[in-house]
């Protein structure tokens, strides 16, 4: 998939991982907290062990990539740049598709539980 499509949808489904995590001046103050301690222990100031806001948020982009690969191995190559990119398609398309394969992902993810 082209890589700035990609990592476009990547850095979307991370920011909206945080959303559940704000609830004012507390999350601004844990927040920054986090970050101190990452850099006075030589970390990356926003990545680093004590950002668990940031670890827990990425979980939404990472779970994003397993689904993009699940399109690309089982449905179509480019599947979701595909989906995206074809004109003649209307948003009402787009997303009736999204859920489709959805579904069939999350299916996938259910019977390799029953294995």
């Amino acid at each position: 998939m082209e890589s700035s499509f990609m990592n476009s949808l990547i850095e979307m489904h991370t920011k909206v991982g945080h959303i559940p995590q704000v609830n004012g001046t507390q999350h601004l103050a844990s927040s920054l907290g986090q970050y101190l301690k990452n850099v006075i222990s030589g970390e990356n100031w926003h990545d680093g062990r004590y950002s668990t806001k940031e670890h827990d948020a990425d979980k939404g982009a990472q779970e994003f990539q397993k689904f993009n690969k699940f399109i690309d191995n089982k449905i179509q190559k480019n599947g979701l740049k595909n989906l995206f990119y074809n004109k003649k398609n209307s948003q009402d398309k787009i997303i009736e598709t999204i859920d489709k394969w959805l579904n069939l992902y999350e299916r996938s993810n259910h019977n390799k539980g029953n294995e």
